[in-house]
Parts: C-alpha cells; structure tokens; sequence
C-alpha cells in the first residue's frame, strides 16, 4: 500500500541539496530562498525577540499606515524659497540628505555647493570656498527642514520652489525644486542655469502661479497613478507623468486671459525640456505623504533612509531622531540625496524614475529592479493598491523588524556620482544591515524606556 495517496510536492526552505533525488522521481519541487539572520552583535537578536509579537507595535503602524495613505498631495504654487524658508537671513545654502560639513562633502556636492553659492553673490569661487570651510556660509540639511531636494540641486535664497500641500491638512506641506542643476557642470554651466532662473522667476511664475489659482491647484495622486499605469513594465513611466502634466499645463493656458500664443508654446517648450520636474514632484509627493506617518509612537516603519554620499540617514517614525551612520561600503559616493529609499510609490518608481536617464547604461538593471520591486513587498508593512507597478501594488512602509529578520542588505537603485553629460549611470546600491541592526537596537531601547 503507497504511503502517500497524493502527489507530493515539496517546498523546502533554504536547503537545495534534495533537488536531484527529488527530481529524479518526478516529485514537484520548489526551494524557497530564505537564509537566517546572521547578527554580528547578539544585542540585535535579543531586541528582534522582544519586538517580534508587540501588539502596540502592530498597532502603531496600521495607524502610521492610514496616516500615509490618507493623505492627498498638492501642487498649490511656485515660491522662491527665501520666501517659503525663514532661513536665510544669514549667507547660506541647503542641501539633500544628512547634516555634513563642507569638508565631509564628496568632490561633486563640494562643486555644487561652490557654484550655488557663487551666483547666490556670497563672493567668488576662493572666497566662496573659504568661507564654507570657516563655517561663513551655513550648510542646512534639507532633513530639518520640509524640504527634499537632490543631491547635486542645492537650494539657495533664489531658488524657485513647488509647494506641495496636503488637502486633507493644509498645514502639511513640503517644498521641492522646480528646476535641476548639473554639478559637474560647473561655475559655466551653472550660469546658463542662473539665466534660465531669471526667465523662470519673471515670466514662468507668475504665470503658473496664475494656471493654478484658477485650477485650484493640481492633484498630485491622479498624475502619478496614471503615469504607473503606462509605459512598458514601469519603464518610461516618468515620461507618461510628464505628459500628463503638459496636457494639465496645456488645457488650463488656453483658458488663461491674456497670454499670447508664442508665450504658452514657450511655457510647454519649458515643461517639455524639464526632465526632472517630475522626478522632484514625485520625491516630494514621497516625502510629504511619509511625514504624515512619522512620529507615531511604537511604530516600526522607516519613513525615510537619505544619503549626501558620506552618510546614511535613518529615521523610523517611534524615534524622535535621525540617525546618521557613516557609510563606509565601496561606491559610497553614489548621487542619492533625499530620494527616499521607503518612499510612497516604493521601490518601483525609484527605477522608472531613473529609467528618464540613458537607456541603454539602464537596459542591464531593469530586471534586477523589478525583481527588487518584488522583494520589496516581503519587507513592506503593506501594499498600496491605488499605485501600481506591473500590476503589482506598489510597496509601502518599510517594517525594520522584517528587514533585520531576513537578515540581508537592503539594496536598491541609486544614481553613479561618475556619469557623462550625455547620460547617467545606475548601480545597485545597499543599506548595510548592520546600519538597520542599529536602528533595530535603538527602537527597542525606546520602547523600554517608555514602558
């Protein structure tokens, strides 16, 4: 009599050494990859065990959760940012991720920095230098302040700024840039930006600003859902974004009172040309929809993991800090800036985001992304429905439990610091594990203190 009345069909779990004698008696046979966490510190393994059935936990985060997806981004109006930000009023400038030093900043930032700082008129380029090295000019972390911005895009007084809004809560709003500056370009480069700026400030404002008034601003959640839905398997969604929004911009100009045909042809040549105003507008719509998530107490979701090149920054939403570990993996220098690694659109849209850039450097890592894209949701608290990537919904909230439990770095996307002027590169890039260990350390300390 057999012993078993059905067809078996094994799962294993981690092992594949049974493959073959399976396989040669015909028997199904599926390995699922998973491997224990291998903790250097055994204080990481203790805290893991306290935390893993916390209901106040389980708790916090469905109400960070709801937080997040209640929220309902707006694109109200452009703004320089000595205007939005009380925080020039002594000679200074602000940059993407982590506090840094000026002497701390990776060659390309310290570029930046010097040109910005140059056409903002705090001198020339030795003095500029000279001064950010005394500490005379004040690097701002745009972490402090409700900014996000890019790496090498740094915010002065007279840099042009979409206010995004939350509908639900007008309080909640966030600024990002609207234009894109190319550090390797240089003092040159970054003069042909400065006259871009003044066209932008004395013509393009005050028109936008007058499209949106009478739009009552444009919401920012129909947008991006429709551009995921288009392109080929979330690639050139950012593209089908873009379209979208000149379609908005075109539809309400020929409303407009007013304006000459010339001048709206010139106004969509501008949207046309701007690349990187949505990739700003969607890292905005990220970081404003998380903030709404952060500060919950007891809750585990990371809500932001920002990078300037030299250090990480790591914040879960029940700690009331950020913490800044340096990063000491090989290609540490990568041009991440606030691109939230945990940001609302998910791992999906940091590729398709990056897929605007050279194609062809990109073609080797869009199924490596996608296969990141499915990772992803196994270290998620929960999906988004409303977005989705490939027909998947888009991942949201990344657990720091289910990230130190399965015991891997977490890796994702990130832009090369060594790039042409013809294109950018990409490169798989990771959070150290120990760096969430850390975190995943400090969190369970908290919660002790606090019972």
């Amino acid at each position: 009599m057999p012993l078993w009345t059905e067809p078996l069909h094994v799962l294993s779990i981690g092992a594949k050494n049974l493959k073959p004698s399976l396989e040669a008696q015909h028997i199904r046979y599926q390995v699922l990859e998973w491997s224990p966490p291998s903790f250097d510190d055994p204080d990481t393994g203790d805290a893991l065990s306290h935390l893993a059935d916390n209901m106040d936990i389980t708790l916090a985060n469905d109400r960070a959760m709801d937080a997040i997806r209640g929220v309902k981004p707006l694109l109200r109006r452009l703004v320089l940012a000595k205007d939005a930000l009380a925080v020039f009023e002594l000679p200074s400038v602000v940059v993407a991720g982590p506090p840094i030093s000026f002497g701390s900043c990776i060659a390309p930032l310290q570029a930046s920095i010097i040109s910005a700082a140059v056409l903002a008129g705090y001198g020339d380029e030795e003095t500029v230098k000279r001064e950010l090295e005394m500490g005379g000019i004040h690097l701002l972390s745009s972490d402090a302040l409700p900014v996000a911005t890019s790496l090498e895009t740094v915010i002065t007084a007279e840099t042009v700024l979409m206010e995004l809004v939350d509908e639900n809560n007008t309080d909640r709003k966030l600024f990002v840039p609207l234009l894109h500056a190319e550090a390797t370009d240089g003092i040159d480069g970054w003069a042909v930006h400065e006259e871009t700026s003044v066209w932008v400030t004395k013509v393009l404002v005050p028109i936008f600003n007058q499209v949106l008034a009478t739009a009552k601003g444009m919401s920012c959640a129909p947008l991006i859902r429709d551009g995921l839905q288009m392109g080929d398997d979330g690639r050139y969604c950012v593209r089908a974004m873009q379209l979208l929004f000149e379609s908005f911009c075109t539809a309400q100009l020929m409303v407009e009172s007013g304006l000459s045909r010339s001048m709206i042809y010139n106004v969509l040549l501008f949207v046309k040309s701007q690349p990187s105003l949505m990739r700003h507008l969607v890292l905005g719509v990220s970081k404003l929809s998380l903030e709404a998530g952060t500060g919950v107490p007891n809750c585990s979701l990371i809500t932001s993991i920002i990078h300037n090149g030299s250090a990480w920054g790591v914040r879960v939403s029940g700690l009331d800090r950020l913490f800044v570990i340096e990063d000491h993996t090989e290609g540490g220098n990568e041009f991440l800036g606030d691109y939230p690694l945990v940001d609302l659109w998910g791992m999906g849209l940091n590729m398709i985001a990056y897929s605007s850039f050279n194609h062809h450097q990109l073609g080797n890592l869009v199924a490596p992304a996608a296969s990141l894209i499915k990772q992803s949701s196994d270290r998620s608290y929960g999906l988004h429905q409303f977005f989705k990537v490939s027909g998947n919904g888009v991942p949201l909230g990344y657990e720091l439990r289910s990230i130190v439990e399965q015991g891997n770095d977490l890796s994702f996307l990130a832009l090369s610091s060594n790039y042409s002027r013809s294109g950018r590169s990409a490169r798989l890039k990771a959070v150290s594990l120990s760096v969430c260990e850390t975190v995943l350390q400090a969190f369970s300390e908290s919660l002790s203190i606090n019972a």
